[in-house]
């Protein structure tokens, strides 16, 4: 009930015994043998001491599904793209080893792929489209099924002071909305003044800027294919 197993009376030996742990509709965690693929693994396989007690923790949970959408340049569905995809959890280091090692997918006739049993984790993904590759990274939650889309539209926004000057304005909170598909996210301008919006797909947003002492910017813009960039001005109050 407290997820906890007691293994009595064993055997002294080092890195002598593999455990993996797992259960149905679960992912596995497990230790791993020391060897030149993988030098330094964080969960090495357990040592038994003499009169000692070894203490090892696991953890698993739910697995998801991913489902990719590929989208190319000219706004139609990347048929045949590769997509690569890695995961940011570590069994090793010196050298980093994922867990989830770099996988390639090829997306089909719709520019989907669909990605069963995986685990919770923060993937890279990496997509090698025509016009350049798109990455992104996408960070997928236990016990879900998710979708993400990839595309190389983005939407680029420069915050500037009204004032004489037009400085940059650094730290303007930049949030792009577009309900219909779910899309919701927020990017704090740069030293230039800067906010950049990556993979989206193309339509209407709503856009808001707010920065603390200037009058907000409530607006609808539009993202059309390939690269975007604006330019608006806040207003000191």
């Amino acid at each position: 009930i407290y997820g906890m197993r007691t293994i009595p009376v064993l055997e002294p030996d080092i890195e002598g015994y593999a455990i993996t742990i797992t259960k149905a509709g679960y992912s596995t965690d497990t230790t791993y043998d020391t060897g030149p693929s993988n030098p330094h693994p964080v969960q090495p396989h357990l040592t038994i001491e003499t009169e000692a007690i070894t203490e090892a923790t696991f953890a698993i949970d739910v697995l998801s599904s991913l489902g990719i959408d590929v989208v190319k340049l000219d706004d139609s569905p990347g048929s045949g793209i590769t997509v690569l995809v890695t995961g940011t959890k570590l069994i090793g280091t010196t050298p980093d080893v994922p867990k989830y090692a770099e996988t390639v997918f090829i997306a089909d006739a719709s520019g989907h792929i669909a990605i069963a049993t995986m685990e919770w984790d923060t993937y890279t993904l990496v997509a090698e489209l025509p016009s350049g590759d798109v990455s992104l990274p996408f960070a997928l939650d236990p016990g879900v099924t998710a979708t993400v889309v990839i595309t190389p539209h983005t939407y680029e926004l420069e915050v500037l002071d009204a004032a004489a000057g037009n400085d940059p304005l650094e730290g303007a909170l930049v949030h792009l909305v577009r309900a219909d598909i779910g899309y919701d996210e927020e990017v704090l301008t740069d030293d230039n003044g800067m906010a950049p919006f990556t993979s989206l797909q193309t339509g209407e947003y709503t856009l808001t800027v707010t920065l603390t002492g200037y009058a907000p910017i409530n607006e609808t813009v539009t993202v059309d294919t390939g690269d975007n960039e604006e330019t608006k001005l806040l207003t000191a109050v």
